[in-house]
């Protein structure tokens, strides 16, 4: 029988749209760094919008340090940001994002 974490290292998964709140980003950005989610992830659109309440600044910035993360892990072809309300200041990692990427 195979073992489940061979199987998602093998899989990889392609999505055309994927969207994220604030705190799915957080959470999913601790899984990849504990090596917890392994499987490659190849989005053609990323987006990712402000939960309910209104986040805290610190908050935001540390989104915009989990998408980083996860941008060094998943393959994104375009990022949304347009209803994240992530300030100016969490932007410059994700410009300095090495892959091509649209950011909108």
């Amino acid at each position: 029988m195979l073992n489940h974490q061979f199987l998602m290292s093998i899989i990889s998964v392609l999505l055309s749209d994927f969207r994220l709140s604030n705190n799915v980003a957080l959470f999913l950005s601790q899984w990849v760094r504990r090596g917890r989610v392994t499987c490659p992830l190849v989005v053609e659109e990323l987006s990712v919008v402000s939960t309910k309440a209104p986040p805290s600044q610190r908050v935001l910035l540390k989104v915009g340090s989990s998408l980083a993360s996860l941008l060094r892990f998943w393959t994104v072809g375009r990022l949304d940001l347009t209803e994240s309300g992530l300030p100016a200041q969490s932007l410059l990692s994700l410009l300095l994002h090495d892959a091509p990427l649209t950011v909108r």
